[in-house]
């Protein structure tokens, strides 16, 4: 199976935690919704089930402690864009995220996040383009 690098960094983003701590619900739901939102209609040559994917966000979401704020509205490019804050906690790991979510596609545009583990502090940043994506010559859509 394949996993794409957003449900990773998402999953990673909303924790994988025991007991949920939620400081803003519908900031939470929104975050996760972009994230799972590009899960749905990949096509890809290698075996990939978008619903197992989502679930797994799902899964981990619930499984975290964190919490989720909407920031305000930041673009990103000149695209219109929610932005939130997202922060988890682990016994070994704690990490601080930014995502902004397109207002017109709730799909993530941009996604920065910060992981401390013990002294090591790993910082990540992904900007998506989905501008004239299409799948290769010979794969169903």
């Amino acid at each position: 199976m394949r996993t794409t690098p957003v449900l990773v960094l998402g999953a990673m983003a909303l924790g994988a935690l025991p007991s949920a701590v939620r400081a803003d619900d519908a900031a939470c739901q929104a975050v996760l919704a972009a994230i799972i939102k590009q899960t749905r209609g990949h096509w890809t040559a290698s075996p990939y089930d978008g619903a197992k994917a989502a679930e797994n966000v799902r899964a981990a979401m619930q499984k975290a402690e964190h919490s989720c704020t909407r920031v305000g509205s930041e673009p990103v490019d000149g695209q219109p864009a929610e932005l939130y804050s997202v922060k988890s906690k682990a016994a070994t790991s704690d990490s601080d995220a930014r995502v902004w979510i397109s207002s017109a596609t709730g799909l993530p545009l941009r996604h920065n996040m910060t992981m401390e583990q013990g002294a090591n502090q790993v910082k990540s940043v992904v900007q998506y383009d989905y501008t004239d994506v299409r799948a290769p010559a010979g794969v169903p859509r």
